[in-house]
Formats: C-alpha cells, structure tokens, sequence
C-alpha cells in the first residue's frame, strides 16, 4: 500500500504515457512475482525419499517408496543368496570392522572395533580378532538380513492394518 501511494505520488508530474508505462511494468512484475510464489509453493510439494533421497512429489511418495523398498529387497536377497552357505569372508578378513560398517551393521563394527583396541596389547590379539571376523562375517551378515526382513514385515503389516482402519 505505502508503494503505490509513492508510485501514484511520483506519477502526479509525469505525462500519461509515462503513466501507462509504470504501470504495465509494475503488473508485469507483479506477475512474475506471482509466478515466483507459485513455484516455490510447488517446490514445497516435493518431499525427500528416505531410502534413495531423491525430491519427489508427496502424492507419488508411497509409490515411490514401494519401489525403493523392493530394490533394498532385491539388493538384500541377493546378498542371501550369496552369503547363504558362506563360512569364510576374506573381505571381513582383510577390512576388519570397516566391512560392517559397509553393510551397515554399526553396533557389531563399534563392537569389534573396541575389540581392535583392545587387541593391539595382547600378542597376536589382532590376527585372532581377524581371523574370527573372517569366520564370523558372513553369519553377522545373515543374520543382519533375517533381522531387516522382519522389520520390514513388521512394516508392511502395520501399513495394511492403518489402510484397513482408514477404510473402516
């Protein structure tokens, strides 16, 4: 309000044709502006996937987390598959507490590496410590999965008893 009364303050001494062009620049910023609203309004719309972090519309967001859920799926039944009658990992061998973190097993990995710690006193503490990560690797990991599995279960079955009470 106080900048119109301004404009129309400074337009009292300037010709009509002045006048008509103000204020045509004026509505087409005025337009702009709006547009500018609008698309941040629309922005605000879009939502963060927790599974890939990628922006997506909020009305597509169960839709996209069903598909981000079945690739995790994929990825953790392959990696079944793979470690299912596994007894060695050389990788666990070599890389130690960093291999758990890897597969996102971080109490396990802050676990061994307190035990890494502690072993550096103990005389060949830490090529027993390997050696048992090595053996002990994939069933943590197998574990880890079977664990996952029922979680997201778990999940599944709450989002349909929450649909079955929106529908009653």
């Amino acid at each position: 309000m106080k900048l119109l009364n301004k404009i129309n303050k400074f337009l009292e001494g300037t010709s009509e044709e002045e006048k008509e062009r103000l204020r045509l620049k004026e509505e087409k910023e005025e337009k702009e502006f709006r547009k500018q609203i609008k698309k941040d309004e629309e922005d605000n719309k879009k939502d963060i996937c927790h599974y890939c972090e990628s922006a997506v519309e909020k009305k597509f967001m169960k839709e996209h987390h069903k598909i981000c859920n079945e690739k995790k799926y994929l990825e953790r039944e392959k990696l079944k598959r793979e470690f299912k009658n596994k007894t060695w990992s050389f990788w666990a061998f070599f890389f130690g507490f960093w291999w758990y973190i890897y597969h996102g097993m971080g109490r396990k990995a802050l676990f061994y590496f307190i035990l890494h710690v502690i072993s550096l006193f103990i005389p060949f503490g830490m090529w027993i410590l390997l050696i048992w990560m090595g053996f002990q690797g994939p069933k943590d990991l197998r574990e880890e999965l079977i664990e996952y599995d029922k979680k997201l279960e778990y999940s599944k079955n709450c989002e349909k008893k929450e649909q079955r009470k929106k529908k009653k």
